[in-house]
């Protein structure tokens, strides 16, 4: 957690958590990006499910051989 003291510290300490992480500093909106870690884990299982299928049909492949 940021010391209040530091100036990337968001004007809006009570939202400041480990789940958000400060935008690029190339300009612009000093917005704050939320890690959606929901998301994220849906996707994962996704592609997981996608690579054991695959093994699956690579195994069914070979066996066809």
């Amino acid at each position: 957690m940021k010391d209040s003291n530091d100036p990337e510290y968001p004007e809006h300490q009570d939202l400041y958590d480990d789940s958000y992480i400060p935008a690029p500093s190339w300009g612009g909106s000093r917005s704050l990006f939320r890690r959606d870690d929901e998301e994220h884990d849906q996707q994962l299982r996704h592609l997981t499910r996608i690579e054991n299928r695959l093994d699956d049909i690579s195994i069914e492949l070979d066996l066809a051989k």
